[in-house]
Parts: C-alpha cells; sequence; structure tokens
C-alpha cells in the first residue's frame, strides 16, 4: 500500500459561499432570471445585502420563497450564522468566539448576529417550518419557486442535472472580510478492514492525476489532487468558482467543525430555537456562553 502522506493530496475543500438563480451574482443559489434591467455586472458588492435584501422582499411580493433552503435541515441555519457573524464581528472578532478566547455575552455583535439570523429564518426562510424537507426545498428553488439558497461548488452538477445552468449565478455573502468558509475532508481505511491493502489501492487510484484529470469538475470546482486543475474549457459556472476561491482572502472554519464537538451540539441547538421564534438573541448568546463556561 504507497497511500501518500501529503495531506494536500487528499483533501476535499468544503467553501460555502452564495448562489442566486441568475438574480445578482451570489453563493446564494436563486430561482429567477436577472431582471432586464439588472445585471449582476451593475452591482457596487458593499451594496449587496441591500440588493439581496430588494430580491428577497420583491419575490415574496410576487409570492415566491425568498431562500431555498429548508431550516429544519441544521446546516443551512448554521451556514447562514456562521456568514453572518462573520459579516457582525470582523475576522478577529469572529476566530475569538469560535475559539472561545472572548465572551459571547460580553461582544455586542455576537448577540447582533444572532438578531440577523432570526430575522433572515423568520423573514425569507421557506416555510411551514417543519413541513419541507431538504430535497423539497431543493425542488421549489428549481421549479422557481425560491429565490436563493446559500451552497457550494458541488451544487453545480445537480444545477446542471435539474434545469438550464444558464440561469444560475454565484456570489460570495458580501461579509466585509472576503473571507469563504469552509473545512478539509479526509479518506480513511478501517484498522479492522480485510482488505486494507486493495482500499489502499483504490484510494492510489482514485486521487492520481490521471484520474482526478479524467473526472475533473464531477464533484467541484477543485480537485482531491493539488496537482489536477481545470481548464479553459470547463463548465462556465466551475470556473466563476474558481474566480471566487482566487479572489478570497482566506478561509473561517464554520461552527459544527469550529467548536469541541459538545459545543456544536449546544451551538446547534441554540440557532434551531432562534430561528424558531422560541429564544430572544440575548439568551441566544449568553446561553452559549454559560454552556461554553460550565464546561471548563
Amino acid at each position: 500500500m504507497s497511500i501518500d502522506s501529503d495531506s494536500k493530496s487528499r483533501r476535499i475543500n468544503h467553501v460555502k459561499p452564495l448562489t442566486l438563480k441568475r438574480c445578482d451574482k451570489a453563493v446564494l443559489a436563486a430561482g429567477e432570471k436577472i431582471p432586464a434591467d439588472r445585471t449582476a455586472s451593475e452591482i457596487d458588492m458593499t451594496n449587496l445585502l441591500l440588493v439581496v435584501y430588494d430580491t428577497l422582499l420583491d419575490q415574496k411580493a410576487h409570492h415566491v420563497n425568498r431562500i431555498g433552503e429548508n431550516p429544519h435541515f441544521k446546516n443551512a441555519l448554521v451556514r447562514l450564522m456562521d456568514v453572518l457573524l462573520e459579516t457582525e464581528c470582523g475576522a478577529e472578532t469572529h476566530d475569538a468566539l469560535k475559539n472561545m478566547e472572548v465572551s459571547w455575552v460580553e461582544e455586542p455583535c455576537a448577540e447582533a448576529a444572532f438578531a440577523e439570523q432570526a430575522r433572515w429564518a423568520t423573514e425569507h426562510f421557506l416555510t411551514p417550518f417543519m413541513g419541507i424537507d431538504h430535497r423539497q426545498a431543493q425542488t421549489l428553488w428549481f421549479a422557481g419557486r425560491a429565490a436563493m439558497m446559500l451552497e457550494g461548488d458541488w451544487m453545480v452538477a445537480g444545477i446542471r442535472q435539474a434545469d438550464t445552468e444558464e440561469e444560475y449565478g454565484i456570489f460570495p455573502f458580501p461579509t466585509g472580510t472576503n473571507r469563504l468558509y469552509g473545512f478539509a475532508e479526509y479518506l480513511y481505511i478501517s484498522e479492522r478492514s480485510k482488505h486494507r491493502e486493495l482500499a489502499g489501492q483504490f484510494l492510489d487510484m482514485f486521487s492520481s492525476d490521471e484520474f482526478q484529470a479524467k473526472h475533473a469538475g464531477a464533484f467541484g470546482a477543485l480537485s482531491v489532487n493539488k496537482n489536477v486543475e481545470l481548464g479553459a474549457d470547463a463548465d462556465p459556472m466551475h470556473l466563476e468558482w474558481l474566480d471566487v476561491f482566487a479572489e478570497s482572502d482566506g478561509i473561517f472554519v464554520n461552527g459544527d467543525q469550529g467548536f469541541p464537538l459538545d459545543v456544536t451540539t449546544e451551538y446547534f441547538r441554540i440557532i434551531n430555537e432562534i430561528s424558531s421564534g422560541n429564544m430572544s438573541a440575548s439568551d441566544a448568546a449568553a446561553g452559549l456562553q454559560a454552556f461554553i463556561d460550565a464546561r471548563e
């Protein structure tokens, strides 16, 4: 077995900006075509959130759901909370909160982020809360009954299979820090496997230059092999993603990966509560900090 020890050749990057269905250019994904009088290139990124809100309200007025995510699908809520924390707190304070180095009560931006989470969840996510699963939410989006989805480059293949790709576009959530959020996943062989050599050969084949080049773009814009890159003839939306990656200033770790497991579970619970309207922003910040303090 010759598994390469260089982790960079085994890394699957998960980076989630926003994706609209050609309403504006974001890693929110949206279900309405770009209005004739508004193109992505005309949008001032400093005012992008205002444009997003304006788009959401316009969709709402025309009986189109705003965000094509199911709030009961916890990752969708955490995706939103993470970018709102980055927006409200900035890079340094956001990282310190996730590292549990500063207090979620003493940093006002934490409560502000929870308040924004509640507003987006109640005003712009699909309803009824418990009545729509994630697959149904995506179906509504593809059918033009939802405006946007907060997704990553893995959605390109799904868009290609379900609809006309030219009707969709992406833009990073305008946090003001120019960071994306993401993490790495690795491929492992079980120590109890009876076929470790064969598994190792499969991983060598799967991550090889030849195999990855042959299937470039099948999962996303970035290959698990650092030596393999998409060419100029790649999927146009994948090329848009590569621009997003190239123009970013690094990443921050999302909440379900940045905390110890017990804190992650509590973080999810609090986000669910505030997104359901069962908890105030101040109680959310205080509750999370109390949980962190109690484990010390």
